[in-house]
């Protein structure tokens, strides 16, 4: 840390780190993803959450700040993980570098289980899209993609899943209200307009 501010590696010094990596689907055809080398701060971050220069509490600011905003205006947080490619397209994956996969793994692993310990303490509904997101891409092939291949954000597929999971959670929410008012018992609002 510089003046409490994350001091990341240059632009020159990250040109070494790879992150690409190819994944095989199915039907044993291969593509290679990530082909930008983009999110190279992922590795970074990963790398120091793992030799301990970083720890995942560096969140805890901003989470009780969430805790703190709903309380306030009266609405229930929601804390959504969406994993990397890497970790939803996990068991199809082959790193260009095999030196970062147990680093990448075990990242993915740590920030998963301090999520859900966060969201069970701060009292928020927490939704782990992983292994939604796993067994969609275990049904996956190169023409429909969850995430694209230059900079692994997701696809239209990819949204289609985490909206319908997410939906999914809105609805559990909206359906444990007691039946009265456009508020559930939870304190998720109801629109107005909706019965």
């Amino acid at each position: 840390r510089d003046n409490g501010y994350l001091k990341l590696k240059s632009s020159a010094e990250k040109k070494e780190i790879d992150f690409q990596y190819q994944v095989t689907f199915s039907d044993d055809t291969s593509l290679g993803m990530n082909s930008n080398n983009a999110d190279r701060d992922e590795v970074e971050f990963a790398q120091r959450l793992e030799d301990g220069r970083l720890d995942v509490t560096m969140f805890d600011a901003g989470l009780a700040e969430l805790r703190r905003l709903a309380d306030q205006w009266g609405f229930v947080p929601i804390l959504l993980y969406t994993p990397s490619a890497y970790t939803a397209y996990e068991g199809m994956t082959i790193f260009d570098d095999p030196g970062i996969e147990r680093t990448m793994r075990n990242y993915s692993k740590t920030l998963r289980r301090y999520f859900a310990a966060k969201a069970g303490e701060l009292g928020f509904r927490y939704l782990d899209l992983t292994p939604h997101l796993a067994e969609a891409a275990q049904a996956s092939n190169v023409n429909d993609l969850l995430y694209f291949r230059t900079n692994v954000h997701f696809t239209q597929s990819g949204h289609q899943v985490v909206a319908a999971q997410l939906a999914e959670l809105l609805r559990e929410e909206l359906d444990s209200g007691s039946g009265g008012g456009n508020q559930s018992a939870s304190g998720l609002r109801r629109p107005a307009n909706t019965p």
